[in-house]
């Protein structure tokens, strides 16, 4: 096919386009089509000749990952002589007699050309303007942070119930979603309670209300008892919903999802469900964006389960701490004399027979930085004669610190004058601990709300120790992963690597806390999954980065079937482009007959000749047209 041929057919392309040569690295332009002319208002003249990386230079804020993808497009193409596609690809340029720029997103795809002996000559690559679609697909997603954002903000305060929070993140859900109707279920004793529901009928979550989970109880009490996600696209024709159908059908929906909500225990806490008034299968994004929802409320759901522990092991260890023995004092204060029960020396860590208590032996073994407050609530009540209640701290003979809690009352003369003051002691060192344990933990606790629950890892930046769930062995085989930060890094796929340091050190330098990343990471078997990480740094009052806490999801199955899809659709572009080289036969043909008749006079009956040449030509090009897209259906 000539150059001019191959113009004509150029420029009849739709998307805009730009004819290259294929003199790598320059890939000198040799045309832009129309549909380019059009979209950016650039001329042949101003880009043909030019190497294609000058007509196009790289934008200023890209790093070269964006430009190296388009020099990859180009290199395999010309390699493997085959078509490439970069499905979203962002390079901006400005539009228009007012040059007017802004970012811009593009759909590309680059293909070889070959002449007639099937050489490669030419390579073309395509654009499609997809920024619009890219800026709904963004909005969409702020509008999803942003309800995590105020859900989680929701969650925060303790006063709000755990069926307002899934009731304001279901009705969240469903603005976003308006073809959805949401619903979540409480598993208890092994059946189905409505939890949050706020725009389902009544009918319908009464006839859930109770119902003991199975195989074949509906969406949500299969999901429930399967531990998996059931779909039923279909509630007329699938069996698991016979004794629930009518109602259903009746209230308008046809279709039912559920998610399993389960906890990192392995035990199922509740379910979500997504009701459809149609006939409904998900799609990816939908399937994407309910895994991200159900992750959320499973954080939301175990951490309130974990709260109600703490309330209720607070709440015992108060208990005791009442029935505990308290170590007794008192103070004969013009004497100072000082006199001690059994359980206080117990206390102090010291033999009655070995000290001789005074107030100035007690002020001896307060802990240095609270001998000058508890000297001074002393003092105070010795000057305002009301009872106290403090902390304290003790340090034993053996350099043991103790905290305890200390009650004193003042008993003064008939002048009112002080004269004694008792009180007694309690040990509340192990309770300090619990409290600072409980502490950390729902620290780490609130920290992964804000993230997904999957693999949990936990990065003390100032330590240097990482912890991880148990998670870790289900998902990658190890059985004991080293807490060092070191660890991880050594089995992130080389090739992911540097991107992955880079990023992290990104937003500790910009003080941001969230981040999230898909990369490879290697299991104990030698293999890698594809994870998506979401971190969450944790900075102090300097804004130091102290902690990092965050989950690993493997999204290995998602990756390898877009993948599967992006060679079906290889496949399919290879067979279409084959498919094409059936076109030049009676393309040429009827070219050639078109010249013929317009170089050359004939009379009536060879001009009949040629036009009957000419009918068959342009019939065989129909049929192979025809067979063409019959094949792409």
């Amino acid at each position: 096919m000539s150059l001019e041929q191959i113009d004509t057919l150029f420029n009849c392309l739709p998307m805009p386009s730009v004819l290259l040569n294929i003199d790598a690295p320059d890939f000198t332009i040799v045309a832009v089509n129309n549909a380019f002319i059009n979209l950016t208002s650039v001329s042949n003249k101003e880009v043909a000749g030019l190497p294609f990386f000058e007509a196009f230079p790289m934008n200023l804020d890209d790093d070269g990952t964006r430009i190296q993808k388009i020099k990859y497009a180009f290199d395999y193409v010309i390699a493997e002589q085959k078509p490439f596609q970069i499905e979203k690809h962002r390079y901006d340029m400005a539009f228009g007699a007012d040059h007017s720029s802004g970012q811009c997103y593009w759909k590309i795809d680059t293909y070889p050309l070959f002449d007639n002996e099937g050489n490669l000559t030419h390579i073309v690559q395509s654009s499609v303007d997809i920024t619009s679609i890219h800026l709904v697909e963004q909005q969409f997603f702020n509008e999803l942070n942003q309800l995590e954002s105020d859900i989680m903000k929701l969650y925060a305060k303790s006063s709000t119930s755990t069926t307002a929070v899934l009731s304001a993140y279901v009705s969240g859900v469903e603005s976003l979603f308006p073809r959805m109707t949401c619903s979540v279920m409480r598993v208890r004793n092994q059946c189905l309670y409505n939890w949050a529901s706020p725009s389902l009928p009544l009918a319908l979550l009464d006839q859930m209300e109770g119902l003991e989970i199975g195989p074949a109880v509906g969406s949500c009490g299969t999901a429930a008892y399967l531990k998996k996600t059931v779909i039923v696209v279909d509630v007329d024709k699938d069996p698991r919903w016979a004794p629930f159908k009518d109602v259903t059908l009746q209230a308008g929906y046809r279709a039912c999802w559920s998610h399993a909500i389960i906890d990192s225990s392995g035990e199922v806490m509740g379910t979500f469900a997504i009701y459809y008034k149609e006939l409904a299968g998900p799609d990816e994004q939908e399937q994407q964006i309910i895994e991200r929802v159900v992750s959320v409320l499973a954080v939301i759901l175990e951490n309130r389960q974990y709260e109600e522990m703490i309330t209720e092991n607070s709440q015992l260890m108060a208990q005791g701490q009442e029935l505990a023995q308290f170590g007794n004092w008192s103070w004969e204060i013009p004497d100072n004399v000082v006199s001690w029960s059994d359980t206080l020396f117990h206390i102090y860590g010291i033999d009655r027979t070995q000290f001789k208590a005074t107030f100035e032996g007690y002020q001896g073994m307060l802990h240095p930085e609270d001998r000058d407050r508890v000297a001074h609530i002393i003092g105070s009540v010795l000057q305002n004669k009301q009872d106290v209640e403090f902390e304290e701290r003790i340090v034993r003979p053996d350099g043991e610190i103790r905290y305890l809690r200390s009650w004193g009352t003042l008993k003064c003369d008939e002048h009112g004058e002080p004269l004694k003051m008792i009180g007694a002691c309690l040990d509340i060192t192990e309770s300090k601990k619990i409290q600072q344990a409980n502490k950390e933990h729902l620290d780490r606790y609130n920290a992964v709300a804000k993230a997904t629950s999957d693999t949990i890892w936990d990065y003390n930046m100032l330590t240097g120790e990482v912890t991880w769930n148990p998670n870790v062995t289900s998902m990658f085989g190890y059985e004991y992963p080293l807490g060092t930060y070191s660890w991880w890094y050594e089995h992130v796929h080389p090739e992911d690597l540097n991107r992955m340091i880079g990023l992290i050190a990104d937003k500790v330098a910009q003080k941001e806390a969230r981040w999230h990343s898909e990369y490879r990471f290697r299991c104990a078997d030698g293999t890698y999954k594809f994870v998506l990480d979401r971190g969450f740094l944790i900075f102090d009052e300097r804004g130091q980065p102290i902690r990092m806490i965050g989950s690993m999801q493997d999204v290995t199955e998602r990756v390898e079937y877009i993948r599967e899809i992006e060679e079906n659709n290889a496949r399919l572009k290879e067979i279409a482009y084959a498919q094409s080289h059936l076109v030049r036969a009676p393309l040429a043909r009827i070219m050639s007959l078109v010249q013929l008749l317009k170089d050359a006079e004939f009379d009536t009956h060879s001009q009949s000749q040629l036009l009957s040449y000419l009918s068959q030509s342009a019939d065989e090009l129909d049929l192979v047209v025809r067979h063409i897209i019959s094949n792409s259906q």
